[in-house]
């Protein structure tokens, strides 16, 4: 029967840097949770990345919805472009049946009356 090394007396190579570290430091590493047979140094081994992973979890949570729960009815592109619908919006009357009015100032000095407090002497 052969012998082994115990792990205080046994040294190894990393097979990714091919430094020497202590053989129980080695790790093993994985590409989607399967093993790829390379044991590698502390420095050197990565976690296996959650997003090599999505496959299965994708098929697990089901195939991606391609319909629409409550979908809305296409109201076409002329009525997708118009910019106020039902023209309801500005709230305000337009400008063409202001326009003809004169625009009156009043004077800051005048008060109701129309009168702005001088005498006229």
């Amino acid at each position: 029967m052969a012998r082994f090394a115990i792990g205080a007396r046994a040294w190894a190579m990393c097979d990714i840097c091919a430094c020497r570290c202590r053989y129980r430091d080695l790790r093993g590493t994985t590409v989607m949770g399967r093993p790829t047979g390379l044991l590698v140094c502390p420095r050197c081994w990565d976690p296996d990345h959650p997003q090599n992973f999505l496959p299965q979890a994708v098929a697990a949570a089901g195939a991606d919805a391609q319909a629409l729960e409550h979908p809305r009815p296409d109201t076409g592109l002329e009525a997708s472009r118009r910019m106020y619908p039902n023209a309801n919006w500005p709230p305000f009357p337009s400008t063409a049946a202001t326009r003809d009015q004169p625009t009156q100032f009043r004077d800051p000095g005048e008060n109701a009356t129309g009168s702005n407090g001088r005498s006229s002497s």
